[in-house]
């Protein structure tokens, strides 16, 4: 099976790695300038945190998705803030199967523009559980499992099934089919915009987040502000345990805390300029709906703040 990973930052080159697991697979990484560069060089080297262990793996790169190109499957692991960019190339692309794996706040939209260019698409979106950070040469990873994926794959889709099957088999790499992941990726939207709105501020700065004890409750009334967007707009919160566990601005104050007392925050690392996307989305659904929201927009304001000055300094 050949299987094209678009883009070589934390999410894919994990994903690259687990797959190229499984022998029948013929992985080829899309990566351009210096990543792809240190791929052909050096190959995909990867240092797993929990693991304790670093991995080589030497794969076949490309640097652009022409037309006439076929693979049997694609998985496009970029930024949200990047997936309207690849909109033609994917769709001219000749590969019919197409997954965008990662944050997301409207799959039917950015499915709807593609099928527009060409119909005979199938278009799916998927969520990896891992993180890291990201070095020169390396990358981290952060990971409990061997990998887990959902995938809105619906459940009559048995030809989809087997491909997705096919895929990850022999790699310990598990794949759960999740029709309503459109749901979950909004609900997962609303957990990372207020606590990276919240990293960002302080630069990740454990400690201070721990002392930082007004804007810790502004957090926690966030969450509650943020959740009521999506409800306001139909769509549910997933899964219910996380309303219920960011219900109480106080109590949310006190996980909060007890997170950051961990160093494995500073495991996972960030970009700011997505996190900006994803609230700019949330801004839209908030005019729609006209649910106040004065802490989140607080907390967001003060992220974007710095955002946009060390864009404006570099």
């Amino acid at each position: 099976m050949k299987i094209l990973i678009y883009g070589a930052g934390i999410q894919g080159s994990y994903l690259a790695y687990a797959l190229n697991k499984n022998k029948q697979n013929e992985v080829f990484v899309l990566a351009r300038n210096k990543r792809k560069e240190i791929l052909d060089q050096q190959g995909l080297k990867l240092a797993h945190i929990i693991q304790r262990k670093t991995t080589t793996d030497h794969l076949k790169t490309v640097a652009t998705l022409k037309k006439f190109d076929y693979c049997d499957l694609i998985f496009v692991t970029m930024k949200y803030n990047d997936f309207p960019t690849i909109i033609e190339p994917i769709a001219e692309n000749n590969s019919k199967n197409i997954v965008f794996v990662g944050n997301q706040m409207d799959t039917e939209d950015l499915k709807a523009k593609i099928l527009a260019i060409n119909p005979d698409k199938n278009i799916l979106f998927g969520f990896q559980n891992t993180g890291g950070t990201r070095e020169p040469d390396l990358i981290k990873i952060l990971r409990f499992n061997q990998g887990k994926m959902k995938i809105n794959c619906p459940a009559e889709d048995v030809k989809t099934k087997q491909l997705f099957d096919d895929c990850f088999a022999n790699t310990g790499y598990k794949w759960l089919a999740y029709p309503a992941l459109d749901q979950w990726l909004k609900s997962h939207a609303a957990l990372i915009v207020v606590m990276n709105s919240l990293d960002y501020y302080y630069g990740n700065d454990l400690k201070q987040i721990r002392k930082a004890n007004e804007l810790l409750l502004v957090t926690g009334k966030a969450y509650q502000e943020i959740f009521a967007i999506l409800e306001d707009n139909g769509y549910p919160i997933l899964p219910k345990a996380q309303k219920r566990l960011f219900s109480n601005a106080h109590v949310t104050k006190f996980l909060f805390k007890m997170i950051y007392a961990t160093p494995i925050m500073q495991s996972a690392e960030g970009d700011y300029g997505e996190i900006k996307g994803l609230a700019d989305s949330f801004a839209k659904f908030k005019m729609q709906s006209g649910t106040p929201a004065p802490n989140l927009d607080h907390l967001v304001a003060l992220a974007t703040k710095k955002y946009l000055a060390s864009k404006a300094a570099v």
